[in-house]
């Protein structure tokens, strides 16, 4: 896993996470990259947020996994979260940790949430629905549900199924359990 931690690095992403097809992941070492642009790191991340989101864009095109740099403040449990959960959102699969206590705090920042979960289980029901119905259009409510939303949804509940965070078949019969996931993470507090 090549870890990216300079401008040149992220102007030769795709590059580098195509290189050899050993290549699983790629990271982004934001120590060294906030160095290399000479600017401190904030909690937000501003600093880095073309280059997490150029690092993102590459790793996918080159068809590995992106992760996202460790967070330095080990008991910043909040913070971690909060960071976790805005790496995921901008399409990072996981990210590393400097600490054993980190682990929780970032397995429940990367995990859909119920909500989540139970929107893309509506949807894979809907379109189940509408293919044993042999209609090629789907709704759900007044949102018309392409190949690409469903897409999302299916690999939305398979990740979650894969978490244990979802039992039973898709659509209604299924049910997320993430409340044993957040009272570990409560507890390790």
């Amino acid at each position: 896993m090549p870890i990216i931690e300079s401008a040149l690095g992220i102007e030769h992403a795709f590059e580098i996470a195509s290189a050899s097809p050993r290549v699983a992941a790629l990271t982004i070492g934001l120590e060294d990259y906030s160095a290399d642009l000479g600017v401190p790191r904030t909690e937000e991340g501003v600093e880095s947020a073309w280059a997490r989101e150029r690092l993102v864009n590459a790793a996918r095109a080159a068809g590995v996994q992106a992760i996202d740099s460790v967070y330095g403040q080990v008991d910043d449990l909040e913070g971690l979260l909060r960071w976790g959960a805005r790496s995921r959102q901008l399409g990072f699969e996981g990210m590393g940790c400097i600490h054993p206590r980190q682990i929780e705090a970032i397995h429940v920042a990367f995990q859909p949430t119920p909500a989540q979960i139970e929107k893309a289980l509506a949807i894979v029901d809907a379109y189940d629905r509408a293919q044993a119905e042999g209609r090629s259009v789907v709704s759900l409510g007044s949102k018309m549900i392409d190949p690409p939303v469903v897409k999302q949804a299916v690999t939305l509940v398979s990740r979650a199924r894969a978490l244990g965070l979802v039992s039973g078949g898709a659509g209604a019969d299924a049910a997320p359990d993430r409340a044993s996931d957040t009272a570990a993470l409560e507890a390790d507090r």
